[in-house]
C-alpha cells in the first residue's frame, strides 16, 4: 500500500546499516600498522628495538613510524614475508616523552591515514605517548 507509515526494507545481506565505527574501518582498504612492545605511558630505556606488525588488502610494501605525532617520518625496516616490522631507536635520540605513531603504504600507493584534523575521527589514528630514557640519566 502506498502513503502507509510501515517500516522500511530490510538492507540487503551484508549491506552496512550505520555510522559504526567498526564496520567502517573493516571495510577501509588503507593497510593498517601498530606497535606491539610498547603501550600507552610506557618507559623504555635505550637503545630500543620497537617492533610491530602490519596488513593491508594490498601487500604492504613500506612501513613508517614518527615520535613526533606525524610532523617528522623515518623509515623502518620491514618483513613482507611476515608483515613484521621493527626500528631501532638509539641513543641519539634525547631522553623526553614522545607520540610514538606507525604507518603503512601497501604496493597500490594507499598509505594509512594517521592523525589530521580533516578526517571524520573515525579514520584517525591516535598516537601513543611513550617515555625514553637516554642512557646514563639515572632517570627511571
Amino acid at each position: 500500500p502506498s502513503g502507509g507509515g510501515g517500516a522500511p526494507p530490510p538492507p540487503p545481506a551484508g549491506a552496512t546499516t550505520g555510522g559504526s565505527a567498526d564496520t567502517d574501518l573493516a571495510s577501509d582498504p588503507t593497510p593498517k600498522s601498530w606497535c606491539s612492545n610498547v603501550l600507552e605511558n610506557d618507559t623504555i630505556r635505550l637503545p630500543f628495538n620497537l617492533m610491530g606488525e602490519c596488513k593491508g588488502q594490498a601487500p604492504v610494501n613500506n612501513i613508517e613510524i614518527s615520535l613526533d605525532g606525524g610532523s617528522t617520518w623515518f623509515k623502518a625496516n620491514l618483513n613482507t614475508k611476515t608483515n613484521e616490522w621493527s626500528y631501532e631507536l638509539n641513543t641519539s635520540i634525547q631522553g623526553s616523552t614522545y607520540q610514538l605513531l606507525t604507518r603503512a603504504t601497501d604496493k597500490a600507493g594507499r598509505t594509512e591515514r594517521t592523525v589530521n584534523p580533516n578526517l571524520d575521527v573515525r579514520y584517525r589514528k591516535r598516537p601513543v605517548t611513550i617515555n625514553i630514557v637516554s642512557p646514563g640519566t639515572g632517570r627511571e
